[in-house]
């Protein structure tokens, strides 16, 4: 997990611990990749073996490739969701140079469901979740792979991160009760009422 955190360390607090990475976009890279791959590295090394003579064109196109298919692995890579002992956060680039990284606090989550459509997403077992927030408005996060899975783990964080949330605010407000009557007792004294 150390790793994980050193990869993933500009999207987190100083003090923020990363329980679970759930990776989302594989819908949108395996076609790209696959393209890219027959266009920009099979199709010169074939060219490279008849053509020599061109050899220049057909390196500088697999170099291109070779950035683009690296490219889409990096992208793909820190495309994610984190669960973190505070909130989800869930990254989505777009390229090299877009990047968007949304925080959603437990606190804010209503539901989390799922969706699964089409031939491929169905034989893949790739999906959107839908994180439905308190004020109403939903967040789609597009190609989950077993999104079932993946909606399952939010939600179990999200009760873990409620149940240990609602133990601290039920001890704040036992605390805060016991300053105010100390409080109460120590300006007024204790009196006892009469019936």
């Amino acid at each position: 997990m150390r790793l994980k955190r050193f990869l993933f360390r500009k999207y987190l607090e100083d003090d923020e611990q990363i329980y679970e990475i759930i990776h989302h976009h594989l819908d949108s890279i395996l076609k790209p990749f696959a393209i890219n791959f027959v266009l920009l590295i099979c199709g010169p090394v074939v060219g490279f073996m008849f053509l020599s003579h061109f050899s220049f064109i057909w390196l500088s196109l697999m170099a291109i490739g070779v950035v683009r298919l690296t490219s889409k692995m990096y992208t793909c890579y820190f495309n994610a969701i984190l669960i973190t002992d505070q909130n989800i956060i869930n990254i989505e680039w777009d390229g090299l140079f877009r990047m968007l990284s949304e925080r959603v606090d437990y606190s804010q989550m209503e539901t989390v469901s799922y969706e699964v459509s089409g031939v491929f997403n169905t034989i893949y077992n790739i999906g959107t979740i839908y994180i439905l927030k308190l004020s109403g408005h939903a967040k789609e996060i597009k190609g989950v792979y077993n999104p079932k899975k993946a909606a399952h783990i939010l939600m179990e964080y999200q009760d873990k991160f409620s149940r240990t949330n609602l133990h601290k605010e039920h001890e704040n407000l036992k605390s805060m009760l016991s300053r105010v009557l100390q409080r109460h007792i120590n300006e007024t004294g204790v009196s006892i009422v009469e019936d």
